[in-house]
């Protein structure tokens, strides 16, 4: 009984943390206000601007955020 009671507890758990996490999910509009409030790095499309350098967006879909590490060419 008492492994029972500790499944359910961690199941119900580990639930309310997804739950959560996609509750309070940023939109897309919000993390770009965020990133270029915090971090000074502007996103446009497919290119961010961080400091005069433009930086090529490896991944961004519409419901993700993104990832970037590659420099744009001139």
């Amino acid at each position: 009984m008492k492994n029972k009671k500790k499944i359910f507890l961690v199941i119900i758990v580990s639930l309310t943390i997804i739950i959560s996490l996609i509750i309070s999910k940023p939109s897309n509009t919000m993390f770009d206000d965020w990133i270029v409030d915090e971090y000074q790095i502007e996103c446009k499309g497919q290119e961010c601007i961080l400091n005069s350098n433009r930086y090529k967006i490896a991944i961004r879909e519409d419901q993700n955020y993104l990832l970037f590490n590659k420099k744009a060419s001139s």
